[in-house]
């Protein structure tokens, strides 16, 4: 059996991770944070001043945060500042921090779940298409074609024909 290896959490938490989105967000003293977002998602056609509990435009910044080493320029405003400060893995507790990995772990073995279901439906796709080339080939072999016709027609090689 392989063992599964996990890529190296970055300096700052992954927001897309469920643990790091509700740090990011859902709490009370990071509530600015949400409200800066959302206004900044309406563009000025609406105003937050407050709210209750429940994020939002800034998504280059939730997909890429967790593999920066510092704050581009185009996010240089106050509210990502907060962010970028609540941010870094280095600040977390002891406790906060094994329950970020195991959320960054969790979204990774996800992760690694829809890709490996997606590689063996390729594989089977692909395995069905072969089985029907040489169901193909063999028809038209029963029909009379000659093996180089089938050959190249149904990109498949020469010696796989004739031994249908």
């Amino acid at each position: 059996m392989t063992k599964t290896t996990y890529p190296q959490a970055g300096k700052f938490i992954d927001p897309l991770s469920d643990w790091g989105f509700r740090h990011y967000f859902g709490s009370e003293p990071n509530k600015e944070i949400l409200i800066g977002f959302l206004n900044d998602l309406f563009e000025g056609e609406k105003y937050i001043e407050d709210l209750e509990y429940g994020p939002t435009e800034q998504f280059y910044l939730l997909k890429h945060m967790s593999n920066m080493d510092k704050i581009p320029k185009f996010l240089d405003k106050r509210v990502f500042k907060l962010i970028f400060k609540i941010g870094e893995v280095s600040k977390l507790k002891k406790e906060e921090r094994m329950a970020y990995e195991s959320s960054l772990k969790a979204k990774w073995d996800t992760q690694n779940a829809f890709d490996y279901a997606i590689k063996k439906a390729q594989e089977e796709e692909h395995a069905k298409a072969e089985a029907e080339k040489l169901k193909s080939a063999n028809s038209l072999k029963k029909a009379g074609v000659s093996s180089q016709i089938i050959a190249e027609s149904l990109n498949l090689p020469l010696e796989v024909i004739e031994k249908l």
